[in-house]
Order: C-alpha cells, then sequence, then structure tokens
C-alpha cells in the first residue's frame, strides 16, 4: 500500500508537436536532478501534468521544468530559480501544485530584485534574517495573524514573489468571490468584510516570499468540481492602514480542486501598479581614493563606514567600488593598477587599518606619526604606503602571533580559506626567495601539487613566520570588510564590487591552473577614441573548453568568495565572455590583436578571390617611400641602417628588432637610445611612435593555431599605408571580408558562448549582475543581456550610434552614469572638447540658447546630474567627484586632476585622492542637502 502524500505538478505551456515537458529534481521520485532521470508530464487540455504518488510528509524539493524537442534534440530549461514543494505534514493526503506557466522570459523580479542588494539589503527586514535560507516546512509555519483551524480538510498553501515590499508595507491576498465576501469576518487572523471577497494578510516570514496557509472551506465556494476563483493582490501600510498600490492584474487565477485535495500555488507575477516602479542611486569611489583622519596615506576598509554614513544622509542607496585584491608583483608604483590581481580571492593589504589591530602604545604613536605624514600628500605615494604599512604589519605580527594563532576566529577562518589562502601565501614566499614573481623562474617550483604545498606550508618549516604573517593580513582585511558590509546592510546601501576580467600572468590563480591559462598570449581592447595602438593589459587569455571541463570551477569560487561582503558587482569588459581580443605574447600594443573564439579567414577563402601574396599581407611592409616619408631629409637613413635589413624589393625589421617587444627593450637601454637620437637628430617619443606604426603595417595576422592557412585581419587596416599601396581590386575584395569577419561571420558564435558562460556567472552567487558593456560591441550584446537580466551601462558622452545619449530613453534594465574610473570628470569632458562639440551639447542635448561657457561651472554639472537621475535607468551613479562639481566650495580646483585612470597610457600610476576628507565631507550640510533634495525630487528615495 502506497504512504505520503499525493502531488500533482501541473504548469501551463504552449507546445507543438514533438514537444515534450518534463520536471527535474532534487529527491528520487523527482530525478535527483539527473536530466537523464527527469520526469515526463502528461498532456492534458489545457496544462501539463505529473502525478507523484508517496512523497515524504515534510519533504522540501527543489525542481524545475524542462522541455525537450524531438526534432532538434534540443533541451530547454525554463527561466529563474528552483521552485519549491513542501509536502504537509497535517493530514493532507493529496497536494495540487498551480506552477502557472513555464517561464521562457527572464522575470526582473526574480532576476533583479530577488538578489542579495534588494531582497536582503534595500528591501530586507531584519527580523527575519534567522529564518532566511531555512529548510523548515512553510506549509507548517502557522503565523499569527493566518492561525489556520485545526480540523481536518483541504488547504490552500498559497506563495507570491514580491520583493519590491519596504518593511513597513504588507501584501494582502483578496479572493473575487460572492460566496467569500458572504462568509467573511473580522477577526484576529487579518480577515477584512469586502464587498469583492475576502481578504487575507500573507506572512512575510520567509521573505520575499509572502506565504498564506488556510482550509479551503473558508472561500465558501461548492467544492463538488474544480472551481476557478479570480484573486488580486494589494500592498498595505502598516503604519498608516492605508493601501499603498492595488494590482492592475485581473488575470490572476486560482485552480481550485475537487474536494479531496490540497492545492499549492506559488505566483511569481509582480504587483503591477506604478508605485512599484523602483529606481535608486549611488556614488562610486575607489577605496584607495578616500581620505580621512583615521587612514594611513591611502582610503581603507573601514573609511568605508564612514562613506555609507555620507551616503545615507544623501538619500542614496549604493556605493561603487574598484577591486580591491592584493596587486603586488613588482614592489613599486606599477603595483597601482588594481585590475591586475595576483589573487582574486586575497585583499590587497594596503586597505587595512592598523588601529584596529590593537597596537601597542609605541607602535601607535609612531602609526599616527606616519599618518600625519602621509596624509599631507595630494596624491598616493604607492611605495611609501606599502613600506610603510608592512613594517609597522610585521612587528604587530610578532607581539601578537601566539595569540592569534590560536583564536578560535581566526583558526574558523583559515579553514574555510585554505584552499586559495595557503597557495597564496606560498606564492609571495617563493616571489620574495625567487626574486620575482614570474613562476616559470622558479625552478622545480614552477608547477607545484597539493603535496607540493603541503610540505611546503608545515608550519615546522624555518619560513612559516613569512607565510603565518600573510595569513594573519588576510585574516585581519577579511574581517574588517565584514564588518563593513554588515554595517553597510544594516544602512540599507548596495555595496557594489568589481570583478576584472583578468588576473596577472603571475598571479597564485595562473600559477596554480596553467592548464586554465594561454600564458604565451596577452588580453587587451582593440583601438578606440581614447588609445590609437588599443590597450594591452598584459593578463594571460582564458581557456574556456579547459575551464568548462570543470563547470567553470576556478569562477564559481571567485563568484563565492565576493558574495561573503558584496551584494552587486560590475563585470569588468562584459564582453570578453562573448570574445576577447587576444594579443601576442611578444607585442606591447593591442594593434595586432585578434578576437578569440573566431570564424577566421581561410586561405581558401583568399584564393577565391585571387588575393594571393601572403607575405605581402602579413608582414610589416616597410618601403624606401614610406621611410622618406616618415623621417624626413636623410634621417631616415639612420632608422634603415640601426633597425632594418633588405628584403626583396622593401625592407624588414632586423631579428633583434622583429616585434614591440623588443623595440620594448631597445628603448629601455637609455644610453643607446641616447646615442641614436643624437646622431639621427630625431625626437625619441616620435622615434617609438613610428616604428611602433610600421611594426604594425599589416594586412593580414597569421593564426596561434594555424599559421600558414588561417589568418585575421588587423583592426582598421585600412589606417596602415601598406592598405593604400594595394590595387584597388584587392582593396575592396580585403574590405568585404573585413566587414564580413567582424560584423557578420562572428554573431552567432560570440551568442552562443556568452550563453555558455555568463548563465555560469549569475547562477555562482545571489548578487546582482551589472556589466559594463562599452567599446566595439556585437549586435548580439544587447540580445543577450536582455535575456539574462544583465543591467548594462550607459555613458552619455560614449553613446552606441550617436554623438551623445539621450538619458530618457534608457532602457530600465541599465546603469546611467556620468562616466567612470577610465573617462574625465564632467568638468575635465567639458573643458577638454573641441568648442564645436560643446556647443551641440549645449544646443541639442541642454536646449540653450547662445554660446555656452569654457568652465564648466556648477550649474551645467547640476543640470547634468539632474538629467541623469530623471532617466529611467534603475540605477544611476554618479563619480563621486561629480557630486562634488555641483559646489564651487568643494570641487577640486583643477579639473584635470579628478581623473583616476587614463587608459591610453599603459604606464598609468594609479594615485588619485580626494582632495577632502570624509569627515569634512559629513560637515557639508548645504551640499548633502541640495543632493538629497535632487535625488527625492527624482522619486530614486532610498528605502529607511
Amino acid at each position: 500500500m502506497e504512504t505520503g502524500v499525493q502531488v500533482t505538478f501541473r504548469v501551463h505551456f504552449n507546445s507543438v508537436p514533438g514537444q515534450d515537458v518534463y520536471l527535474c529534481g532534487s529527491g528520487e521520485q523527482l530525478g535527483n536532478d539527473r536530466i537523464e532521470a527527469a520526469k515526463k508530464l502528461e498532456y492534458t487540455p489545457d496544462s501539463w501534468e505529473l502525478v507523484v504518488p508517496g512523497l515524504n510528509p515534510g519533504a522540501v524539493l527543489q525542481y524545475r521544468y524542462l522541455f525537450k524537442d524531438r526534432a532538434s534534440q534540443k533541451t530547454i530549461w525554463e527561466r529563474g530559480k528552483s521552485r519549491t514543494v513542501v509536502v504537509p505534514k497535517s493530514d493532507v493526503e493529496k497536494l495540487v501544485c498551480e506552477d502557472g506557466w513555464f517561464r521562457k522570459t527572464p522575470s526582473v523580479e526574480e532576476e533583479i530584485f530577488h538578489t542579495t542588494a534588494f531582497r536582503d539589503v534595500i528591501y530586507g527586514r531584519r527580523q527575519q534574517d534567522s529564518d532566511r535560507g531555512s529548510q523548515s516546512s512553510l506549509l507548517n509555519s502557522r503565523t499569527k495573524v493566518d492561525e489556520p483551524k485545526k480540523s481536518p480538510g483541504d488547504y490552500l498553501f498559497f506563495r507570491t514573489l514580491q520583493v519590491r515590499v519596504p518593511p513597513t508595507n504588507e501584501v494582502f491576498i483578496r479572493f473575487q468571490t460572492e460566496q467569500a465576501a458572504a462568509t467573511a469576518v473580522s477577526g484576529p487572523n487579518g480577515d477584512q468584510k469586502s464587498n469583492a471577497g475576502l481578504e487575507r494578510r500573507l506572512s512575510a516570514d520567509r521573505f520575499p516570499f509572502w506565504e498564506l496557509s488556510m482550509p479551503l472551506a473558508d472561500l465558501g465556494i461548492d467544492r463538488t468540481r474544480e472551481r476557478l476563483i479570480h484573486y488580486q493582490l494589494l500592498i498595505r501600510s502598516n503604519k498608516q492602514a492605508s493601501t499603498v498600490a492595488v494590482d492592475r492584474d485581473l488575470s490572476r487565477v486560482l485552480r481550485v480542486p475537487a474536494a479531496g485535495q490540497s492545492v499549492q500555488l506559488t505566483d511569481y507575477q509582480v504587483i503591477t501598479d506604478p508605485e512599484m516602479t523602483a529606481r535608486f542611486a549611488g556614488f562610486a569611489i575607489p577605496v584607495f581614493s578616500i581620505r580621512s583622519n583615521n587612514s594611513c596615506g591611502v582610503g581603507e576598509l573601514l573609511d568605508l563606514e564612514r562613506m555609507i554614513d555620507l551616503a545615507v544622509l544623501m538619500k542614496l542607496s549604493l556605493i561603487q567600488l574598484l577591486p580591491l585584491n592584493d596587486t603586488s608583483v613588482t614592489g613599486t608604483w606599477r603595483d597601482s593598477y588594481p585590475y591586475s590581481c595576483v589573487s582574486v580571492h586575497a585583499l590587497h593589504p594596503m586597505y587595512l587599518n592598523l588601529d584596529d589591530l590593537n597596537p601597542p602604545s609605541d607602535i601607535a604613536k609612531e602609526i599616527q606619526q606616519a599618518r600625519a605624514r602621509l596624509n599631507q600628500l595630494n596624491a598616493i605615494n604607492y611605495e611609501d604606503v606599502m613600506n610603510t604599512k608592512m613594517g609597522f604589519l610585521r612587528r604587530l605580527y610578532a607581539q601578537d602571533k601566539q595569540r592569534i594563532l590560536r583564536d578560535p576566529v581566526f583558526l574558523k577562518f583559515f579553514n574555510e580559506n585554505q584552499d586559495w589562502l595557503v597557495p597564496y601565501a606560498v606564492s609571495r614566499f617563493l616571489a620574495k626567495v625567487n626574486g620575482t614573481a614570474d613562476f616559470s623562474r622558479w625552478g622545480a617550483r614552477h608547477q607545484v601539487s597539493v603535496a607540493d604545498l603541503e610540505a611546503l606550508a608545515a608550519p615546522d618549516t624555518f619560513y612559516f613566520d613569512e607565510l603565518a604573517l600573510v595569513y594573519y593580513i588576510q585574516f585581519h582585511l577579511y574581517r574588517q570588510l565584514a564588518r563593513v558590509g554588515e554595517y553597510a546592510a544594516k544602512k540599507r546601501i548596495i555595496l557594489k564590487g568589481d570583478l576584472p576580467i583578468g588576473v596577472h600572468r603571475y598571479s597564485v590563480d595562473a600559477w596554480m591552473n596553467q592548464d586554465q591559462f594561454f600564458m604565451d598570449r596577452q588580453t587587451g581592447a582593440p583601438p578606440d577614441q581614447f588609445a590609437e595602438f588599443g590597450q594591452n593589459w598584459g593578463f594571460p587569455t582564458y581557456n574556456w573548453e579547459r575551464m568548462a571541463q570543470d563547470r567553470y570551477r576556478w569562477w564559481r569560487g571567485r563568484l563565492q568568495s565576493m558574495q561573503k561582503v558584496f551584494h552587486a558587482y560590475r563585470i569588468d569588459h562584459i564582453l570578453g565572455f562573448f570574445r576577447i581580443w587576444e594579443i601576442p605574447g611578444d607585442a606591447v600594443s593591442g594593434l595586432r590583436g585578434r578576437f578569440r573564439p573566431v570564424n577566421p579567414i581561410r586561405r581558401d577563402e583568399l584564393d577565391s578571390r585571387g588575393i594571393w601574396d601572403i607575405e605581402r599581407l602579413c608582414e610589416p611592409y616597410i618601403s624606401e617611400t614610406q621611410l622618406r616619408r616618415v623621417f624626413s631629409d636623410q634621417k631616415w637613413t639612420f632608422v634603415r641602417d640601426w633597425f632594418l635589413e633588405p628584403w626583396y624589393n622593401r625592407y624588414r625589421f632586423r631579428t633583434i628588432y622583429d616585434s614591440e617587444a623588443k623595440l620594448q627593450e631597445f628603448f629601455k637601454n637609455e644610453d643607446q637610445v641616447r646615442r641614436f637620437c643624437e646622431q639621427s637628430g630625431i625626437d625619441q617619443e616620435y622615434l617609438k611612435l613610428e616604428l611602433f606604426r610600421f611594426q604594425n603595417n599589416v594586412i593580414l595576422l597569421r593564426d596561434f593555431d594555424h599559421p600558414d592557412d588561417t589568418f585575421h585581419p588587423r583592426i582598421e587596416f585600412w589606417r596602415a599605408p601598406t592598405y593604400w599601396e594595394l590595387n584597388g581590386d584587392w582593396q575592396h575584395k580585403l574590405r568585404q571580408l573585413y566587414d564580413d569577419y567582424f560584423f557578420r561571420r562572428q554573431e552567432a558564435l560570440w551568442r552562443d558562448k556568452a550563453m555558455e558562460k555568463l548563465p555560469m556567472l549569475k547562477a555562482a552567487s545571489d548578487m546582482l549582475v551589472c556589466g559594463e558593456d562599452l567599446g566595439m560591441l556585437p549586435s548580439c550584446v544587447f540580445e543577450v543581456l536582455e535575456n539574462l537580466c544583465i543591467i548594462g551601462l550607459r555613458v552619455q558622452r560614449m553613446p552606441e550610434n550617436a554623438e551623445f545619449g539621450e538619458c530618457s530613453k534608457y532602457p530600465y534594465l541599465t546603469v546611467a552614469t556620468t562616466g567612470s574610473h577610465d573617462t574625465s570628470t564632467l568638468r575635465g569632458w567639458w573643458e577638454e572638447i573641441p568648442p564645436d562639440k560643446r556647443q551641440r551639447f549645449w544646443s541639442n542635448v541642454m536646449k540653450q540658447e547662445g554660446k555656452p561657457p569654457a568652465d564648466c561651472g556648477p550649474d551645467i554639472v547640476e543640470w547634468m546630474i539632474r538629467d541623469h537621475l530623471q532617466a529611467p535607468s534603475i540605477l544611476t551613479i554618479f563619480p563621486l567627484q561629480d557630486l562634488l562639481g555641483i559646489d564651487d566650495k568643494l570641487r577640486r580646483p583643477v579639473a584635470a586632476e579628478e581623473q583616476i585612470n587614463v587608459p591610453a597610457n599603459p604606464d598609468h600610476y594609479w594615485r588619485f585622492r580626494l582632495h577632502l576628507s570624509v569627515e569634512e565631507l559629513l560637515q557639508s550640510r548645504d551640499w548633502i542637502r541640495k543632493i538629497a533634495g535632487m535625488v527625492t525630487e527624482s522619486k530614486r528615495v532610498r528605502i529607511d
């Protein structure tokens, strides 16, 4: 005899012949999450059904629907998170799970608002935190307001996902039946009389799901057969007892089964009311740029607490940061680049607040003296800060190590993080003893096994203190960052982190996972309006095929580590998940890059078009005519004799100079360069620029793996002189191939590759996901981001197909911003653009008459801030420098000094620091009130 509860799963799906619907979930009876064991549903006239007998009372099962197309052999999973059924423990023998429609398209409520940023921070209900995530049965949890009768009978178990409900409000359900209205009575259970039907208050015990358990008999309807009942959702204030929002969706239906069966209905449709539109604002600031009275020459993690206070006063809801990872490779200022991390888990030691480590009085006094000295500087002195802080940290560790290494909290941190912490510490030690972070020069340690690591990290080694110092620093960094994260959530401020697209080629991640990287290649970006030669970031490229074999374990671990503190994150260069700009290992600039993956140009395509001279197209084309044109008088002969050698009827670079990297080495030899420039009369910078141009004077690039018969067009090859020395027929045919290569033949491939990786990233955490989708965009990018509900980015000065973006036309799922760390600020941009462009912005965007001022005054900055606040975008995020720009007293005197990074300069020193302390900003009441007023007027009001 079958025991347990019989559960009928019912879902609506508009199928065509040859399509079948399946259910796959946890537990043996639902397939144990194995697709090959998924359960096929039976088709009925208006739905698909699966009857599963004998489910254990109290079981909590997760499941999803999918459909299989027999013709194409494709399997398509429904969108969204897993569904849940909680088998009742009460006297319920049969349960019907009414699951609504198969979710073909993404739900904004589930994909965007059912994330840490909104569910736990903005709308989080603090008293429920301990319950969140528990496996307890919602069906058997009785709320104070809706305690059902204990008599046997059939029940309704109702759940609805509604995140956008502030803690001061509650959700009600109204059943549209005359019978229910006739039987409704006022009472302690939240029932209310209504001409339209019975109302019940829903419980928020498992927010963001709102739940109701009630006997079906309370509906007062005839249950001799199945019935359909319409219902409506509404939101009421629990402070003012007033209705805040009324659902406009009149199509919600509850299918009540005939007597003898209970029903569970989960409703994922958001309440449709204009008042439910949610938009928020925030500011962006790198932690290193914060100035405070407590920091020591650089912004520190604990400074974020005061920044959070500032955001609250300004009615903002988000703070966006740059990466916080350790970037220590050379021990010089070149390590200031925050996107070149040596560990995707380890935090940078410079962000540690030393006072929080309870230093003894003598060290505390020295720290204060160092603080006074370093805080006098206008910008960060990276090397001084690092040397000073590491000196103090070594002394503090030496005094505290006997206690800290036995501390239960420290040991817990170590045990939970040793998978990345131990390799990171060992790699730092090996870099020190070998005098280089380049692990290819570590001899036998260039690759290590787990057993090797265990031996190297043994506590009885003579160098264990070097490793333990790293553990000590990371423990305190994570402790301070966790404190900041908790403070931000308490204040309802979203902390938005940054996910760099790459890692340093000498990182511990590359060392430990060498098979998952192409170490002989580099990552970068094609040329754009900011960088003629493109960008070369120096990161190794990913071997995505190898990463897929372990289901992207490294990426998933990276996101799960971020989720410990951050509530949202920005995917740096999200285009890299569609295709990456891959550059040869011996290149310095980005011009010789090509996309990966890609459908290349094959030799037979060239042959069929009569294009045959491959050497002519692939090698730098250097003629005497070109040399004479670039280097006037007899100067060209010095270049010829030093750098070139004859080759057929032209020249080529000598072997010692036949790559950008080799030329770079030449220019590092100052004596040699000075001697050449004195003899030739050629300016050094001009010489370097033109030699690099000659290196890239090519039409086609040979493929890395198949160099003889597979090729890629050099980006914008028509800008290279070699192109204009070809005959017109070849020019035309090569340009046709170029357009097809870049704008047509790759779209499907790049779409498919993005859909392999980006869903994995989203599923790896509950953080809100935003993408930096700027640059050379394939047309499939917007489609994929919309399909995955990934929030895009809009910068007014960098629109897709216009001179200026129109904020009023931005899509809802975007971040509207005035700029980023890679751009000048509003003031800087206004003052650097040509006068005619400034005039067009003034006349066409701002709708002003006359001539615009050359200087960007506070009124102009304020206009642009207001324009962005009014955008439909779900988020508007401003660089803090732009918010300061609306106040003449607070703005920096020189606008150019506000820019954080100059992308065109590969040797940029990241040292920007605010000229005002956070304490001074908190005292700037007029400025704060003005920002808060502008935010409130735009209806981007924070939830308090």
